[in-house]
């Protein structure tokens, strides 16, 4: 079952504060097949979007209410919801002939939200909302009702026995308990929700005006327009100065954090003034000589000035055995890795809903190539790359004895170069994923579902268990991403030494610098000449991992190897680079990818 929420979100103008005036509209709910749960979901999406309404940054308004405003992004929901629940055993009352027991209901739910820009089809963000919330509640059970004796010695045995009595003779009042369990998630998951606004739409303002100080630092200070928009007050704003970076004719903007400042809820001041909890004297000083300083919600916004003709890249999936909804979650799948491995370095070109929005031919072909007619339509989006993934075979076996699940999919990944239609890069992979239930009660209602589902299924289990594992599926991207384009980042400095060793150093590329869950190799480039021909070769000298963020593209890389010799390389003046996986480089073969990359 699928339900459409037309949602119209509409940016009020920000003008004074020297920011665009935008529209946002449409917002399209992706039910999942959790139909057991469809009525849960939708207030969760409610919830949402109740939330989105208090904030005049982004109204939203469902299709029951007309709107004569013109869309310009998507904002789609996905969202899911799972339980658990504990009971145990708590103690024994003789004098009342009672049996305490302790019952715990949870509610999870979490939400997936992608906004694509309707003009032009790039996907503009994504996040993902997590709520959780627990209830307590205890139960009282007499003697009689267990079959338990007054006096009666209570093994463990015993307790056991006893426990699962009461749990089927309490059952019928749990219902309430969980029910609070998930209206307590509600608001919770009502709370993040509240902020999104500020984080899809970051922005900053001017700051001008301290209003009180003491011994040289700044103790209130002037913030004008965050109320105005909703703001949450319990939340402070960051304040900071802009340094810029130009490195290869792109522009980075970092940001030096100067302070906080907060709210005065709980004393009679006036809307606007805020105390200033950190950075009173760096403010100050900063604000008296003259520099312009900036204030911003939550953390400081910075961006980079990258040049306008940025291909974007598209997605095309060939599958002929998928459902529509296998099809849709992959679909959805491969938009968010995508935008994670790349970040800011190329536009995510969403042609799915551009297809949607100008009710274009269905994109779904047969072959893993591109013909003309499709390349001047991926063309007209914007997409100067197509990722291209082809399914070549599936596996789905389910052992009912055991409760064992596996699922093998092994598939071909392209990204294949529009103007040209050059495959850049082929990729082959396989992903295999086994996991089981226990064969015991279930408490969480994921592990639930997916037993019950395949129960239900009986012999005719595929459909289901691919659906399942599809879920547990993930791309290797940024494999493909690595060989063919590269990302050039650049090593600028080193921040912090110790005893002729780097420690710490700032690095700057069009890069997700929030990626960090890989190696980053710190490397020089040599030339070779080869037959003739100049190869582009790479020497790994250090590793690091980022240690934080300064700017989109620039991030603190602290370094675990090669401390000395990345050093030794800066101090001489040596050019430095970091890699994700400076293995494909090593010995020149990719030097055609180097070069298109800028190296």
């Amino acid at each position: 079952m699928k339900k459409l929420y037309t949602l119209v979100l509409t940016l009020i103008s920000m003008s004074a504060f020297a920011q665009e005036t935008k529209q946002m509209q449409v917002l399209k709910w992706i039910q999942t097949d959790e139909t057991l749960l469809s009525v849960e979901l939708e207030k969760v999406a409610n919830s949402i979007i109740t939330r989105f309404n208090q904030s005049k940054i982004a109204q939203i308004s469902s299709n029951k209410i007309p709107s004569n405003l013109p869309p310009n992004y998507l904002l789609e929901m996905k969202p899911s919801t799972s339980a658990a629940e504990g009971f145990a055993f708590r103690k024994v009352v003789d004098s009342t002939q009672t049996i305490w027991f302790d019952y715990t209901a949870i509610s999870r739910s979490s939400v997936g939200l992608l906004v694509t820009n309707i003009s032009n089809g790039t996907l503009h963000s994504n996040y993902n909302l997590n709520g959780e919330a627990s209830v307590d509640q205890e139960f009282t059970l007499r003697f009689q009702d267990l079959g338990w004796n007054k006096g009666t010695a209570m093994t463990d045995s015993l307790k056991k026995q006893i426990t699962s009595k009461a749990k089927i003779l309490l059952g019928s009042k749990f219902g309430p308990v969980r029910a609070k369990a998930f209206d307590a998630m509600l608001v919770n998951i009502g709370v993040y929700a509240a902020n999104l606004p500020f984080q899809i739409f970051p922005f900053r303002m001017p700051f001008k005006e301290v209003l009180t100080t003491k011994k040289d630092r700044a103790v209130l200070v002037a913030i004008s327009g965050l109320i105005e928009l909703g703001f949450p007050l319990e939340r402070g704003v960051v304040i900071y100065e802009i340094l810029e970076r130009k490195v290869d004719g792109i522009t980075y903007e970092q940001a030096k954090y100067l302070g906080t400042a907060i709210h005065q809820i709980n004393k009679k001041t006036k809307a606007a003034e805020f105390e200033v909890s950190k950075g009173g004297e760096e403010i100050l000083s900063a604000l008296n000589s003259g520099k312009q300083l900036w204030y911003a919600p939550f953390s400081p916004f910075v961006k980079n000035k990258y040049p306008d003709a940025r291909p974007g890249i598209a997605l095309q999936m060939a599958a002929a055995d998928l459902t529509p909804r296998q099809w849709s979650d992959l679909y959805y799948k491969l938009r968010v890795s995508s935008l994670a491995v790349r970040g800011g370095y190329n536009p995510i070109v969403d042609r799915g809903k551009n297809a949607l929005i100008q009710k274009e031919r269905e994109i779904q072909k047969g072959d893993a190539y591109i013909d003309k007619a499709n390349i001047e339509q991926f063309k007209a989006v914007g997409a100067g790359y197509i990722i291209d993934i082809q399914f070549i075979s599936f596996k789905d076996v389910f052992d009912q004895s055991t409760h064992i699940f596996r699922f093998e999919v092994k598939y071909v990944i392209r990204l294949i170069q529009v103007e040209t239609s050059e495959v850049l890069a082929e990729v082959s992979s396989t992903f295999d994923q086994s996991w089981s239930h226990p064969m015991a009660a279930f408490s969480d209602r994921k592990d639930a579902q997916e037993y019950m589902q395949m129960s239900a299924a009986g012999n005719n289990y595929k459909p289901v268990l691919r659906t399942i594992g599809l879920n547990y599926l993930s791309f290797n991207l940024r494999e493909v991403f690595n060989r063919a384009l590269p990302l050039k980042i650049d090593v600028l400095e080193i921040i912090e030494e110790k005893k002729d060793k780097a420690e710490r150093i700032l690095v700057a590329g069009n890069f997700n610098a929030k990626v960090k869950d890989d190696d980053y190799y710190i490397c020089r480039k040599k030339l070779t000449q080869v037959g003739g021909e100049e190869l582009i070769r790479i020497e790994q000298i250090g590793v690091g991992d980022i240690d934080g963020t300064v700017g989109t593209g620039m991030a603190i890389i602290k370094l675990k190897k090669g401390e000395k010799e990345v050093f030794q390389a800066m101090k001489a003046g040596e050019k430095l680079y970091c890699f994700d996986k400076p293995e494909w480089f090593i010995d020149g073969q990719y030097t055609q990818q180097l070069k298109r990359a800028g190296f």
